[in-house]
């Protein structure tokens, strides 16, 4: 099954909606809002995401063409939002050595996200598909944000990584 290269057309009505419900405060599910700086405009870009928790590490994973990710790729640097709380991040992009466990781990971890990649919902799957795919890990940025350091992310306190 070949992976796509656009994204459902859907996402366009929905991602604002997810925005809008962040900025007013309300959480949903593992849902962030990322903004990363364009490379080209240096304007800010928001983009929900859903951010996964492996072994004490934030992950986001995506495919390689989409902006948000050429964008993260040059800037490195972005906020992550969650209600109300922000925090600087930084991403780093993963091989795809080290990016076979996040792969593995996304279906049961991130479940409503499978949809997205056009693969069925096994580890064996997601991990064949890590050369067309990619992921990052989340750092917090020293002294940056109200998200203080926490791995979990911003506002998870109990690290929960699946509705």
């Amino acid at each position: 099954m070949p992976l796509p290269t656009r994204l459902p057309r859907w996402l366009k009505l929905i991602n604002p909606v997810f925005m809008l419900l962040n900025r007013l405060g309300l959480a949903v599910g593992i849902v962030h809002v990322l903004t990363v700086r364009g490379r080209k405009t240096g304007a800010p870009y928001s983009t929900p995401i859903s951010l996964m928790v492996l072994d004490g590490q934030r992950y986001i994973v995506s495919y390689p063409w989409v902006g948000w990710v050429k964008n993260a790729r040059a800037q490195g640097e972005c906020m992550l939002a969650r209600g109300r709380r922000q925090e600087a991040v930084r991403l780093i992009e993963l091989s795809p050595d080290e990016r076979m466990p996040v792969l593995r781990a996304f279906p049961v971890l991130v479940p409503h996200g499978v949809r997205f990649f056009n693969l069925p919902p096994t580890p064996e799957a997601f991990e064949r598909a890590a050369p067309q795919l990619t992921a990052f890990r989340v750092e917090t940025v020293a002294g940056g944000g109200a998200g203080g350091g926490d791995p979990r992310g911003p506002s998870d306190p109990q690290g929960a990584t699946a509705n």
